[in-house]
């Protein structure tokens, strides 16, 4: 995630009811903690540079987020609309996934599962040892995306969240240093 994204991002979460609802400066903020110190947070986009195309991208997954972008590498970052973001933490050992958005009309095309795995692998290489998240029980999309991933339930938490009351699904997915289980 860019400074120039976040008035997108913004957008979209505020037209999603299960996203967070952030006030533009706290996005700003997380940029800025993201800037000084890179293992404490993580911001990803997903970028498409034409309504309605996603057949002539790929995914790629860059130190520092995850970009949509053209084939040619050589083409660099393209400008388009945000079509989903991710953001995480990290403390001590921790890695919390604390948003997945990917806009209505773009889900069940794996962007969703590209952005989690982003997030993972930040975690991963920070040296965190679980991604762990917070859903809305009746987020049934989401919580089966999750499963699918791997992440296991490790309970609930009751009045978690508001507008409306509902508890929060606890998960987590064990995460593995870059290398670890590789033949030598």
């Amino acid at each position: 995630m860019r400074p120039g994204d976040i008035g997108a991002v913004a957008a979209l979460a505020a037209g999603e009811s299960t996203a967070p609802h952030w006030p533009l400066a706290e996005y700003r903020r997380m940029l800025q903690v993201i800037e000084e110190s890179p293992a404490r947070r993580g911001a990803w986009v997903l970028l498409l540079d034409r309504p309605g195309s996603a057949g002539s991208h790929q995914a790629a997954v860059l130190r520092g987020g995850l970009r949509w972008q053209n084939a040619d590498p050589a083409a660099g970052r393209a400008e388009g609309i945000v079509a989903g973001f991710a953001m995480a933490s990290h403390v001590a050992g921790i890695c919390d996934l604390e948003a997945v958005v990917v806009t209505a009309s773009w889900r069940g095309r794996r962007f969703g599962a590209a952005l989690v795995e982003a997030a993972a692998g930040w975690g991963a290489e920070i040296g965190a040892s679980r991604l762990e998240l917070e859903v809305r029980a009746s987020n049934t999309p989401a919580l089966r995306l999750y499963q699918r991933m791997g992440f296991a339930v490790d309970g609930t938490r009751p009045g978690y969240y508001r507008n409306p009351d509902e508890e929060a699904v606890l998960m987590s997915l064990p995460l593995q240093p870059p290398g670890d289980g590789e033949a030598a």
